[in-house]
């Protein structure tokens, strides 16, 4: 028995291989580029989440202050303009915060998209073994090597974080609506 294996199908076995290969060196690297992130700028994103939390608390206070003045006095009186311009302060705060744990949560997202799309083919496709091997070493190493961005490994940047954070801002605003009246 022989079998018929022409030069363009070979070339195309090597080729699908070594490129799972190169995703695979690829994907090393950005996890070493995440890892130098974290260490370039994640003592940053923690002061910067501090101070998020600090001054928006400071914020709170002001405007509950503020709103707790006669409605008839801040409109008319110099009160009005500080209270917007401090609103505004903490909506634009909480949008920057969020845009970037999103984007985050957009690469977390993406990674759990590539294992099931390489669950998908090892499992509904035939696939030689040589290339299911690469497959497999890729999905290996995706779920081993975790790429998060965190903090100097203090707290990881995902949707929870925004969570916490509102829950402290929210807590701190009625406890000081509260202790107002």
């Amino acid at each position: 028995m022989t079998i018929n294996v022409s030069a363009h199908s070979v070339s195309r076995l090597v080729h699908r291989q070594n490129v799972i290969l190169l995703l695979n060196r690829c994907f090393l690297l950005l996890t070493d580029q995440c890892d130098y992130i974290n260490s370039m700028f994640g003592l940053r994103i923690l002061l910067s989440c501090v101070n998020f939390i600090v001054d928006t608390l400071v914020k709170i206070t002001l405007v509950i202050k503020l709103f707790s003045i006669d409605l008839q006095e801040m409109i008319s009186g110099p009160v009005y303009l500080p209270v917007v311009t401090t609103i505004v302060q903490i909506i634009l705060y909480s949008l920057v915060t969020f845009f970037i744990i999103y984007i985050c949560e957009q690469n977390y997202g993406q990674i759990e998209r590539i294992v099931a799309s390489i669950d998908r083919i090892l499992h509904e496709k035939d696939v030689r073994p040589d290339i299911r091997d690469s497959l497999k070493d890729l999905r290996n190493t995706i779920i081993t090597r975790n790429m998060n961005f965190n903090a100097v490994k203090f707290f990881k940047l995902e949707y929870p974080i925004i969570v916490s954070i509102s829950s402290v801002l929210v807590t701190y605003g009625v406890i000081l609506v509260q202790s107002i009246k």
